[in-house]
């Protein structure tokens, strides 16, 4: 195996990483037979606890449970076969075996890896495969959480004899245990109707975390035309008609324009100006409110959401090729100085700043911390706002594995506080020093002599962001760039009402059959009718007279009730 030092002096390996990006979506009662697998059976922990650096997650265990760790040894070898799918840092490694937390994780387990990579950007399809010639490995990396990208989810892999539940393994990993113990929204994601508990998902318990989508806006064209952040939607619209009427971007034309991304070309959509009026559309469509679902287009929030982006649209202050942006083309934008505002995420805060300012040395985004709507609340329906578990790579075990309660123990270790800290930062004396009790990076991770950012760095040696980990608050901060980190912050301290976000139910064979049959058509004529409406090409008179009985004839009202359904079972978890 190769060294991480080794790997780091090869320069022809290294050059750009593209970072990978998790998939964004959706503990259990552990159970008191005896495992059938032989070793790593273990009590409660019961040992010493100590905080990582900074952060307010659940105390993990000081040192492993006593006699828990190793697992395997020369005597009695454990070598489990796990398949993960490409990853850009693969391009740079041989297999995740490479990268300085998993080797630190073997030392400390015992247990050898052998790791199965598909070919980059073809995890789908071979995983596919693997399933029908049930040709498995004992431990599957993919996103079972993620139900959209998942058909039938991780259960139906239960059924079908793919997966195992995890149930009856909780006694070999205490200190997974005690993370969902102390997050019961988290243990409730990670459970499915039944009971059963599939998979092991990436959890971030803490909301800064997860709050990295927002609204953001020119600061330095707030200063010129001496208007103050704006933190409502009237004030949105004066500070958009100021930046026209004071021609902040000096080119003689009134190009100033709130923007977004066309609905299926990114992910800066049109749609989120409406959640101040408590409204939504697009993929984000079902809401709840009092414990019912509502399905927003055909809500009256919508329309009047909808009237305040047709009068943005009309005055010209929203930009009228948003539907053809993707985020590139948003971007250019940026750069060529005709967007004032728009949403965006905290890296693009931070990556876009550089080549607008290539083009006005003035030019500063700033976020805007939140908007309020007519009855002056704010509200918010972004998903990832609410995935304290994101299950874009989560960990199951196969079938095929003859050591599933060692798996589980192995898996445990990466929530010990030596896990935590393999994971988050790496290892102590090459990717980080102690110092006044918290982590500090090294200059091998803040100082790369190829101009990689920390983010890249860690990615290679400390990947926690991608994988069934438990985030560290301090870690994510270390991460980030201070522009960054204040975005995050930003957005974080000021989120508005969020309790409307459905969470990730599941649905039942007869619900899926519903949804396959209605949804897709459902989704596709409110998206259409979204932006008809914005430009009047159609009327919003037409809202209640033609749209909303065409949604019913479309199915809305079955579709719904299997949300409902759906919805119901969950909060019964």
């Amino acid at each position: 195996m190769a060294s991480i030092s080794a790997a780091f002096k090869k320069k022809s390996t290294w050059g750009t990483i593209l970072l990978a990006t998790a998939v964004s979506v959706t503990g259990c009662s552990t159970k008191n037979e005896t495992s059938a697998t032989n070793g790593a059976t273990a009590p409660a922990s019961t040992a010493p606890a100590s905080t990582a650096a900074g952060t307010n997650s659940p105390q993990a265990s000081a040192q492993p449970q006593e006699g828990m760790y190793p697992i395997a040894s020369a005597d009695k070898p454990i070598t489990l076969k796990v398949w993960m799918g490409a990853d850009p840092i693969l391009k740079y490694f041989k297999n995740y075996g490479e990268v300085l937390a998993f080797q630190e994780m073997e030392k400390a387990t015992g247990v050898k890896i052998e790791w199965i990579h598909p070919s980059a950007g073809q995890s789908q399809e071979p995983f596919n495969l693997m399933v029908a010639s049930r040709d498995l490995p004992d431990v599957i990396l993919y996103p079972w959480g993620n139900s959209q990208f998942l058909a039938g989810g991780a259960d139906k892999y239960v059924k079908d004899g793919v997966i195992i539940p995890l149930n009856d393994y909780m006694k070999n990993a205490p200190d997974y245990a005690k993370v969902l113990e102390s997050f019961p929204e988290i243990k409730k994601r990670v459970t499915n109707d039944q009971g059963e508990m599939d998979y092991i998902s990436l959890m971030q318990p803490d909301l800064t975390m997860r709050t990295y989508n927002g609204f953001m806006i020119r600061q330095d064209w707030l200063d010129k035309a001496g208007m103050p952040m704006p933190r409502s939607t009237d004030d949105l619209y004066n500070t958009l008609k100021a930046f026209q009427d004071k021609d902040v971007n000096g080119n003689g034309k009134k190009d100033e324009y709130f923007s977004a991304t066309g609905m299926d070309k990114g992910i800066l959509g049109i749609e989120k100006l409406l959640y101040p009026f408590g409204a939504t559309a697009g993929n984000d469509a079902f809401i709840q409110r009092d414990g019912k679902v509502v399905f927003s287009p055909a809500d009256p929030a919508f329309k009047e959401g909808v009237a305040y982006l047709n009068k943005l649209y009309k005055e010209g202050l929203l930009d009228p090729e948003y539907m053809l942006n993707d985020n590139t083309k948003l971007q250019q934008k940026y750069t060529n100085g005709t967007v004032s505002a728009s949403y965006s995420s905290a890296g693009r805060v931070a990556s876009w700043a550089p080549g607008i300012q290539a083009t006005d040395a003035n030019a500063a985004l700033a976020p805007i911390p939140s908007l309020t709507g007519p009855d002056g609340k704010g509200y918010w329906f972004e998903q990832n706002t609410a995935n304290i578990t994101n299950p874009g790579v989560s960990l199951a075990i196969t079938t095929a594995n003859k050591h599933p309660a060692e798996t589980m123990a192995w898996w445990n270790w990466v929530f010990t506080q030596a896990g935590k800290m393999a994971f988050n930062y790496g290892k102590e004396g090459v990717t980080y020093e102690m110092a006044d009790g918290k982590p500090k990076f090294t200059d091998m991770i803040t100082k790369d002599p190829q101009g990689r950012t920390q983010n890249e760095m860690l990615t290679l040696t400390a990947p926690a962001a991608g994988l069934p980990t438990l985030n560290d608050l301090e870690a994510t901060k270390l991460q980030k760039s201070e522009v960054e980190w204040n975005a995050f912050q930003t957005w974080g301290d000021n989120m508005p009402d969020n309790s409307g976000i459905m969470p990730p139910v599941t649905f039942n064979e007869q619900e899926m059959d519903v949804m396959t049959a209605k949804k897709p058509a459902i989704d596709d004529y409110q998206k259409q009718m979204l932006d008809k409406f914005i430009t009047g090409r159609v009327s919003l008179d037409k809202w209640e007279t033609e749209f909303v009985p065409q949604l019913k004839k479309l199915g809305i009202d079955e579709v719904t009730a299997a949300y409902q359904s759906a919805l119901e079972r969950y909060n019964q978890r």
